[in-house]
């Protein structure tokens, strides 16, 4: 059962300047190869991933409901990453699609799962409270997911929360 989501970005600058579906596409089984054979993990970490024109691409396989390994603690979260490099030294600013594809996704997992994006609770594989919208540097010594990510969380929240509230179902 997801109870938290986790923003990431893949600190790769130039996954943010993909031209196509094709070559982000391309990135996300890069990083999914980096994962398994320089990592040793079983899969990409990430439940999903998202490019700057705003395309989900599934990462772990399974989905949302699946644990990942993308911030250390994982169980019972959901990791959404931002394709790019949002701080020193290349300080990129997310698109509005992409942020919109983010938002639409986070709002779909949180209205599925009953998740208050303005809400705290328990975080099993955290083993303590966290905002049920969190940054990856909230539970692990990490700059992600970048600065110009990290300030944006609280109109992330009220954002998601104002998807929940419009009733518009975003995904089915």
């Amino acid at each position: 059962t997801t109870t938290h989501i986790g923003i990431h970005h893949t600190a790769s600058a130039s996954e943010f300047f993909s031209p196509t579906w094709a070559e982000c596409a391309a990135n996300v089984k890069a990083t999914q190869a980096y994962h398994m054979y320089t990592r040793g993990w079983c899969d990409l970490g990430y439940n999903y991933m998202v490019c700057v024109h705003g395309d989900i691409f599934e990462g772990r396989s399974g989905g949302d409901d699946v644990s990942g390994a993308h911030d250390g603690s994982n169980c019972g979260s959901m990791g959404i990453a931002l394709m790019g490099y949002f701080h020193h030294p290349h300080h990129q600013i997310p698109s509005t699609t992409m942020l919109t594809a983010m938002l639409e996704l986070a709002a779909w997992k949180c209205d599925q799962q009953s998740i208050d994006p303005h809400g705290s609770e328990p975080y099993s594989g955290y083993g303590a409270s966290m905002e049920n919208v969190y940054g990856h540097r909230d539970v692990s010594n990490t700059a992600c997911p970048g600065d110009n990510i990290y300030a944006l969380l609280p109109s992330i929240r009220d954002e998601i929360a104002a998807l929940i509230e419009s009733d518009i179902v975003i995904f089915d």
